[in-house]
């Protein structure tokens, strides 16, 4: 039996033992995200694939880290990823063009070959490049992924090294895409270093600070929706658990029971642990 495409991709991409953080974002209802983390292996193996393609049949569209994070991992910040695996560029506005530069560069001996290319719609491609292990800090290839942005058009948002890239397979229900499965093909590229890229020209400032306004916003919009996440799963736990937590030092107000509240109690009894 043929694998799928995402499972396919995962298992080229990552090792077995790695740990991925999986994205599932809703564009048919107002439900909240869904985020998990988990091992490759297991997000290759058809029970996880069935899951994920029930979210997507639901109106979800599907991300995966293209870098592998921390076993230990809740979120899916910077500090989060293990190690840099990867390069990506986002070739979404004049996608096309963008792609038969890069080719031409690539061709010429400019830049190296990437190992996957994505068509995520039509006209849409996303770009990864495998890195050598331990030879990149995030900073370096940060900077390095902007580079590429810069010179080939792509999204100098996606530059960071936490981004999830949509999985193959899945379909893509932006606005616009008209539900495009989304393809990959592989393409062997070399593990680069960054002397690799040095032909790339370097970004200018307005670019970078863009991106760290960006990112700013981003990372308050993320904490917020934490903390309301949060306060939903408070609003479901049983009454007598909000008696006690406010007994050992929560606080209460007129609309309920507050965030900090789950952040009260300092007892191992059962209800709060």
């Amino acid at each position: 039996m043929a694998s799928s495409p995402a499972t396919s991709y995962v298992r080229t991409m990552f090792a077995t033992t790695d740990h991925v953080a999986i994205l599932a974002v809703p564009r048919r209802s107002q439900t909240g995200v869904v985020q998990e983390v988990m091992r490759a292996g297991t997000l290759a193996q058809p029970d996880a694939q069935s899951r994920l393609q029930e979210l997507n049949r639901q109106g979800y569209d599907v991300y995966c880290t293209v870098n592998s994070v921390k076993p230990n991992a809740q979120s899916r910040t910077k500090t989060d990823i293990a190690d840099v695996r990867r390069l990506q560029l986002d070739l979404d506005d004049n996608g096309r063009q963008g792609l038969a530069k890069l080719r031409a560069d690539v061709d010429a001996g400019r830049v190296p070959s990437p190992a996957v290319v994505m068509q995520s719609s039509k006209g849409r491609f996303q770009v990864l490049w495998h890195t050598v292990p331990g030879a990149w800090t995030p900073a370096a290839a940060e900077a390095t992924m902007m580079r590429l942005a810069n010179a080939y058009g792509g999204d100098r948002v996606v530059t960071d090294v936490a981004r999830v890239m949509r999985l193959p397979g899945f379909a893509n229900h932006k606005e616009g895409r008209d539900g495009w499965v989304v393809t990959w093909a592989r393409y062997d590229g070399p593990r680069t270093m960054q002397a690799d890229f040095r032909a790339l020209p370097q970004p200018d400032k307005a670019s970078i600070t863009q991106i760290i306004e960006h990112r700013s916003r981003r990372r308050n919009r993320e904490a917020f929706q934490r903390q309301r996440q949060i306060g939903r799963r408070a609003v479901r736990r049983r009454p007598q658990e909000f008696t006690h937590r406010t007994q050992t030092g929560g606080r209460t107000s007129a609309v309920g029971v507050r965030v900090d509240v789950l952040r009260a109690c300092r007892s191992a009894c059962t209800p709060c642990v």
